[in-house]
């Protein structure tokens, strides 16, 4: 009677089981679902122009979609190979915004206007984490790299290296020689 009573509780719960197990096999949590995503984000191409679709939204602020998303007739990629802002067409003059991460070149100084190392220092520290985190990526360090460290450490890390940098004098050509 008790070995009947086992057999009849477990073949109603047997489909029971089996569905549930067959359900939790593709679930993933909403975090990990995340991460899936920005990974796929990290590898995709959709405009096929030869920025992920990462970089696209998270560096540069550009569109995943759209080719050219200045419609300047040059495509994204060159263009931030080229220092120029993929936001703003060849030519013309932007004015800076929130949704674009690079430097447009009105906005940008020119060497000229670091009179010494403190300016050139002044500025640099000034930059958003998100411009440094692109400049970086641009320079060739790994992406993986800075995805690990928060905004304050890549901060720290790049103010860190532009004063060794100065102390050094590598940086020299980017400020005015004196004139005395």
């Amino acid at each position: 009677m008790i070995l009947g009573f086992l057999s009849l509780s477990a073949s109603v719960r047997r489909p029971i089981d089996e569905q549930i197990a067959r359900a939790a096999v593709g679930y993933l949590t909403p975090s990990q679902r995340d991460l899936a995503e920005e990974a796929a984000l990290k590898t995709r191409d959709t405009d096929l122009d030869g920025l992920t679709d990462y970089d696209e939204s998270k560096v540069y602020r550009t569109s995943a979609y759209l080719k050219d998303s200045d419609s300047d007739g040059t495509d994204d990629r060159t263009e931030v190979m080229a220092g120029n802002d993929p936001n703003c067409p060849t030519g013309k003059q932007c004015v800076a915004s929130s949704t674009s991460s690079t430097p447009s070149p009105a906005s940008t100084p020119s060497t000229s206007s670091f009179r010494s190392d403190a300016d050139l220092l002044a500025y640099l520290e000034g930059l958003p984490a998100l411009e440094i985190r692109a400049a970086l990526i641009q320079a060739g360090v790994p992406e993986e790299t800075l995805t690990g460290l928060s905004d304050e450490d890549v901060r720290a890390l790049f103010v860190k290296t532009v004063k060794e940098s100065l102390a050094k004098g590598e940086l020299s050509g980017l400020v005015e020689p004196t004139t005395e």
